[in-house]
């Protein structure tokens, strides 16, 4: 490969790689025209999953030493068009112990007509040990580009197959 070629190369990847804001251009039609607006919480690392209330969610043992649960959204009446603002906590017996407040980037699931954002991680103060097999209210407030306000609450059940 020529020299010129070698240089221009990280040119042409971020070329590649750039479009839009991260949404699905193609298919965003899909999703802008689900205007009755919700909110939902899910899991998901890589993509959003459906949970109901109840169900276990496991507790991940973070590389600097927390523990937390990982989080996604769905959302449909939202302005996606850009960064939106979220605020995640987390209680446990009425106790906050958990509290996150991300900029999500939704991306349009044209499957479902909805905005999805996921690998939001919501860390607690705790120990695995005093997590484990407990309810934790996870409650979620959003507010899109253009001040749109949605809330979501969902209770799930934290599980640690690393704690006896």
């Amino acid at each position: 490969m020529p020299f010129f070629a070698i240089r221009l190369l990280p040119l042409f990847l971020m070329l590649a790689c750039a479009g839009g804001k991260g949404s699905d251009t193609g298919s965003e039609a899909a999703c802008e025209s689900n205007t009755d607006a919700s909110l939902e919480i899910g899991s998901g690392a890589a993509s959003f999953e459906t949970l109901s209330a109840g169900e276990p969610i496991m507790l991940v043992h973070g590389a600097q030493g927390g523990y937390h649960i990982e989080l996604g959204l769905r959302a449909t009446g939202i302005d996606a068009s850009d960064l939106v603002a979220a605020d995640f906590t987390g209680e446990i017996g009425g106790v906050q112990l958990a509290q996150s407040k991300p900029w999500l980037q939704f991306r349009c699931n044209p499957a479902t007509a909805t905005w999805d954002a996921w690998g939001t991680t919501l860390i607690y103060d705790s120990t695995p040990e005093d997590l484990k097999g407990q309810s934790t209210d996870v409650h979620v407030f959003l507010t899109d580009v253009s001040g749109v306000e949605l809330s979501a609450d969902l209770i799930l059940t934290i599980e640690d197959p690393l704690v006896q």
